[in-house]
């Protein structure tokens, strides 16, 4: 018998719905737990690079591609709610995949306020399919009829069909697998199995805290014979002659959908910057006004780029140690404004050769193209 007969996917972690000084509206207002999704209709996206992403407070955010990926297979019941971000959205689905509520689930703390728990965790990330559920296709998005997780963390599961997880890697939507779903007589099957797993995994861990608390005990005293080694190496640290602090200036933040391309060409490189305000909290991005060269030490930043033969412009977030990009927008003149590219979709996209408008470690015109390989675009020599 095949042990999977669905599969729960997921994707990159993307920042909560609701802010710190928002109510969420889905929450019980006595004990906070999630009852509701209700999407935030003010939630800007701040990673444009992505197809499918989830929120920390368990929403799920797709890109416009998604949407008609699944307009053109013809997936039902599916609620994509705008987001502020053009070509995003918030999504649902109503259609409802029945799991086990006997087998393979642990919940605690149920509240008398909303009758709803607290927690809701399965075991073995594996989920188990209710026994008198039947799914006639094998191509399909559903959602969990109950919510899993923590308090205000809990969501519905994700669930698609083993064809659709198909479908999707072969359009190129880059969606993580999360766990299977077995069913009902798999799990009876293999149900000793699992308890000895279960069991296993626990004693491991019960030997490594042993291993850990004895260590501690018989190594308490260690710190007297490194005492004097760590007062020279303190002393000699007095003679260095300490790195100077670079301090750049900065401009204005401004939401990330609101820059444009003539910003990035008066100023070519931006950093992330979070900005908290009366009604929403977001992610804002802020220009480096003193400098035209990105240092390893600036962490992940945006820059401007060119494809000179094509014409394009491009901005990108450049990781300058491991000389990666990621998030690739492309201006759209006619719109004005920044564009998703999926280079791994779009054959076009892996042919460019992107010249970066600042330095690059005091370096210029450093050049990335796209690594087969690695399937992202990297630089250097």
């Amino acid at each position: 018998m095949d042990t999977s007969v669905a599969k729960l996917i997921c994707g990159p972690d993307a920042d909560s719905m609701y802010g710190r000084n928002e109510e969420d509206p889905g929450l019980c207002p006595i004990c906070k737990t999630r009852i509701e999704m209700i999407p935030n209709p003010n939630y800007r996206v701040r990673i444009k690079g992505r197809d499918f992403q989830n929120t920390y407070d368990g929403f799920y955010i797709v890109s416009d591609r998604f949407k008609q990926f699944c307009e053109q297979n013809g997936y039902s019941n599916l609620l994509f709610t705008p987001t502020k971000t053009k070509g995003f959205y918030t999504l649902l689905s109503q259609n409802i995949y029945k799991t086990s509520c006997e087998k393979g689930i642990t919940r605690s703390s149920l509240n008398n306020c909303c009758n709803h728990y607290s927690h809701v965790y399965t075991l073995d990330r594996f989920y188990i399919r209710d026994k008198d559920f039947i799914q006639e296709k094998d191509d399909f998005i559903a959602r969990t009829e109950f919510m899993y997780g923590d308090n205000s963390h809990k969501r519905y599961e994700l669930i698609i069909g083993n064809a659709t997880f198909a479908k999707m890697k072969e359009h190129g939507l880059k969606v993580q697998y999360l766990a299977d779903v077995c069913s009902m007589e798999y799990y009876l099957e293999h149900e000793v199995e699992f308890i000895e797993k279960r069991e296993e995994t626990k004693r491991f861990l019960e030997e490594q805290l042993r291993k850990i608390e004895e260590y501690e005990r018989a190594h308490r005293w260690d710190f007297l014979i490194n005492l004097p080694r760590n007062i020279i190496k303190g002393i000699l640290s007095l003679f260095k002659k300490p790195e100077p602090e670079i301090v750049y200036r900065f401009g204005k933040a401004r939401p990330m959908d609101k820059v444009t391309l003539k910003n990035m060409q008066r100023y070519p490189i931006w950093m992330m910057e979070y900005v908290e305000t009366d009604s929403y909290e977001d992610n804002w991005t802020k220009p480096f006004l003193d400098t035209c060269n990105v240092v390893e030490s600036m962490g992940e930043v945006d820059i401007l780029m060119k494809e000179e033969e094509r014409e394009i412009h491009v901005s990108a977030t450049l990781d300058a140690r491991r000389m990666r990009l990621t998030g690739i927008c492309r201006w759209n003149a006619t719109t004005r404004d920044w564009e998703a590219v999926n280079p791994v979709t779009e054959e076009s996209a892996r042919q460019w050769k992107l010249k970066a408008v600042p330095l690059i470690n005091g370096e210029e015109n450093v050049t990335f193209a796209y690594n087969e390989e690695e399937k992202v675009f990297k630089g250097g020599k």
